[in-house]
């Protein structure tokens, strides 16, 4: 009998005990998802080593609420269950990023960090996902594991170019504090709609990241065309961008903010709280006030069956399969076979097959999940 296989055989004989060694799999349990490496549940403190770049100052021997200590190309840092339990969403990503304003760690390395800690440690999938998102209906991080859709109305010749669009429009909260639900009736003046897809990816130097276009769907009269670039590319940001946050206005208005580190972007975001036209004070191509008949949502990517798909930010395994076309999910979870990232590099998600538990377990990005 093989302890490779995920599924009944898999999470038997991993209760019964595979051997001595922590299981090099991430298992779900009722009150838990206990990482590799990982024996028990019950851990109340773990040390890890994650390589980042140094930054110009020394880290603190008893930098409360953890212990971080530089170590050969990067930090050790001792961690505690006492240290993550019941802090506010958001908590470990401020805390993180804080590192690179002391010096400990170099500017733009404290996200790896904080995302190193979280999935280092057993958590419930949804206190690991709010421990590194604020939960905030005015702003969303973006990362890597990120896509942008933007929708913008493709207009009649001879139509001004601030033509009106809409007749009507009803906006509501959905089903988390990301999420906004518009209806719409357009004008005559509109003949179409494009949806353009960006990527948030790794810079080709230095930290941080860039915002580049996927591809771009023209509908109009029933046809759909699909081109490399959008019709209008709204990102150009500054040399120095590095971080990305989408801000909405309370008039519904969608802003992207950009920062060379995430402590610039925080107090960018602050201003843009306290007086929601500060974009307009900050440096050029620092943020992207988008048109008011322009839309922009934050989505992550997953692989469900090889194929790459968009799901919300905050969706759990079921929200993907939905969105893959399966509308009923429950019957696949014998055959599932799920992975997430575990250091940069993807890990079998061991789980028992009789509970549907794997269903809402939350998703940060990048998992793969397949059945065929």
């Amino acid at each position: 009998m093989s302890c490779l296989r995920v599924g009944a055989c898999a999470f038997a004989v991993l209760m019964a005990g595979c051997g001595s060694r922590a299981p090099e799999t991430y298992r779900l349990l009722p009150k838990a998802l206990v990482p590799p490496g990982v024996a028990t549940p019950e851990l109340a403190t773990r040390t890890i080593t994650v390589e980042l770049q140094k930054g110009t100052a020394g880290c603190s021997r008893a930098s409360q609420p953890m212990e971080v200590r530089r170590r050969g190309n990067g930090v050790r840092v001792t961690v505690t269950a006492a240290d993550l339990n019941g802090k506010p969403p958001g908590w470990l990503r401020d805390w993180a990023t804080g590192q690179e304003s002391k010096g400990c760690i170099a500017p733009g390395e404290g996200l790896k960090l904080g995302e190193r800690i979280v999935e280092s440690m057993p958590l419930d999938s949804m206190a690991a996902f709010r421990l590194m998102h604020a939960s905030s209906a005015s702003y969303v991080d973006l990362g890597p594991e990120n896509r942008l859709q933007v929708d913008s109305p493709i207009l009649r010749d001879g139509a001004a170019p601030d033509a009106k669009v809409l007749e009507s429009a009803k906006v509501s909260q959905g089903d988390t504090p990301y999420d906004l639900r518009v209806e719409v009736k357009t004008t005559a003046d509109v003949v179409g709609f494009e949806t353009a897809w960006y990527a948030i990816r790794p810079k080709e130097r230095g930290v941080g990241f860039q915002v580049a276009p996927l591809y771009a769907e023209s509908h109009i009269q029933g046809t759909v065309d699909r081109r490399a670039e959008p019709r209008v590319n709204y990102f150009r940001f500054r040399p120095e961008a590095a971080f990305f946050r989408t801000f909405y206005r309370g008039d519904r208005t969608i802003i992207l903010v950009s920062a060379p580190t995430p402590a610039e972007l925080d107090r960018e975001t602050e201003a843009l709280k306290k007086d929601g036209g500060a974009c307009a004070t900050f440096p050029a191509e620092t943020c992207v006030l988008l048109p008011q008949n322009v839309g922009m949502n934050p989505h992550i990517a997953v692989t469900v069956n090889g194929k790459e798909v968009m799901v919300r930010v905050g969706a759990s395994v079921r929200v993907a399969l939905v969105a893959a076309g399966e509308r009923n999910p429950e019957p696949l979870v014998p055959r599932l076979t799920v992975r997430k990232l575990y250091a940069g590099r993807p890990a079998p998600v061991q789980f028992d097959p009789a509970d549907r538990g794997i269903l809402n377990l939350i998703l940060v990005g990048g998992e793969e999940i397949s059945w065929k």
